[in-house]
């Protein structure tokens, strides 16, 4: 399965450096190791730049990270491990 997902600039370019290896994502999908992340990158100021990386999904870690919202709701997020070596740069 491909998730679409929007990334911004500076961690896309971490992306392409190779600097940036996981992911944190709201677990709002099903997210499966060999999913693949469509990486698309996207400024506040200008949308989406049409630059994009696939990434394979190679471990999910569930253990929950806890971030409050507005100090009464939560929020559970999943860690991501990808294959950043497994990547194709391309435009929209």
């Amino acid at each position: 399965m491909i998730h679409k997902l929007k990334i911004l600039p500076q961690y896309f370019e971490d992306k392409l450096k190779g600097i940036k290896n996981w992911e944190i994502r709201n677990n709002d999908r099903p997210f499966k190791v060999d999913d693949i992340l469509q990486l698309e990158e996207w400024s506040d100021e200008t949308g989406y730049t049409g630059r994009l990386l696939q990434e394979y999904i190679k471990k999910i870690y569930m253990e929950a990270i806890r971030a409050t919202r507005n100090h009464t709701r939560q929020a559970v997020h999943w860690i991501l491990q990808v294959m950043i070596y497994h990547f194709k740069e391309g435009k929209l």
